[in-house]
């Protein structure tokens, strides 16, 4: 896409991968400030690992099923019938495609009836919900969420998902693993390697000779990153420092293939990463635990 100065809109990043998007040429003053990224070499690939990682709510499958919905004048009879034929909680109270009157819920439904209302018209069950952006950040939501239950997402003007608490519950797992098995891999690494006692000099050595400014910033083993890192341990001189059982080459394949692994999880592909990539993580991590 870089080549063709094409991009995506929303970008793909930020979106699920069955999501629809648009594809268009890039403004002059994008590709002006690509080409002076590019200029940067070897800086943009250390930026890159340190970028701080955005996920979205637009990567959640549930944000790109269109919610199951009702009218406000509707009666509450037919909406328990809906929810109990869908094994849903919620449904979206809209008027059109993209007129929202608010959510019916089990909880809405249960208050109205313990207060005792005269009507059963869906419109003195419902509560408000919060309507939120497709590119919202996913943290951001998951607040909207726990307030009110469930948000309701919006993409070019309509509503395109509904995401409750159980959504996020379900995901929980999928989307945190992988960062909480890279933080304990790096973890390990960096214990491993202050075993060698590198003085600040050679931990300066690992960094790109034309990055000075980043070179300036670093000083100790808690301040490389992970390509600087897996460098460490692929140098002989270090290697053999560390006094371990292991092969070096081999070790340093590895790290690659995590390193790889971790552009995966920290770019946040909508489609995850792999159940063998996963694999690799808990395994790499259990052997790192070992030494």
């Amino acid at each position: 896409m870089r080549k063709e100065k094409l991009e995506t809109v929303p970008s793909f990043e930020v979106v699920h991968i069955d999501s629809q998007i648009l594809l268009q040429s890039k403004t002059a003053a994008t590709v002006k400030q690509e080409k002076k990224e590019e200029a940067a070499g070897e800086n943009l690939s250390v930026a890159n690992e340190e970028r701080e990682v955005v996920l979205t709510i637009g990567q959640l499958e549930a944000a790109n099923r269109p919610p199951l919905r009702i009218s406000r004048n509707d009666t509450v009879t037919k909406a328990i019938t809906l929810m109990m034929q869908n094994d849903t909680a919620y449904l979206a109270v809209m008027s059109g495609e993209r007129t929202v009157d608010g959510i019916i819920s089990w909880r809405t439904i249960g208050k109205a009836r313990a207060a005792k209302r005269p009507t059963d018209t869906v419109q003195h069950y419902l509560a408000p919900v919060r309507i939120v952006e497709i590119d919202t950040p996913l943290f951001d939501a998951v607040r909207d969420i726990v307030e009110g239950e469930a948000v309701l997402v919006r993409s070019k003007g309509a509503i395109c998902g509904l995401v409750s608490a159980r959504d996020i519950a379900s995901q929980f797992v999928t989307l945190s693993e992988p960062f909480l098995f890279l933080e304990q891999i790096e973890h390990h690494l960096r214990a491993i390697l202050e075993k060698t006692r590198l003085s600040s000099s050679a931990v300066k050595e690992l960094v790109n000779p034309a990055d000075t400014d980043r070179i300036a910033k670093v000083s100790s083993v808690d301040d490389l990153s992970f390509g600087e890192l897996a460098r460490a341990f692929a140098r002989p001189e270090i290697w053999d420092r560390l006094h371990l059982l292991l092969d070096c080459g081999a070790f340093s394949l590895r790290l690659e293939e995590i390193r790889s692994i971790r552009n995966k999880v920290m770019h946040f592909h909508p489609d995850g990463i792999s159940e063998e990539d996963r694999e690799v993580l808990r395994k790499t991590r259990q052997m790192l635990q070992g030494l």
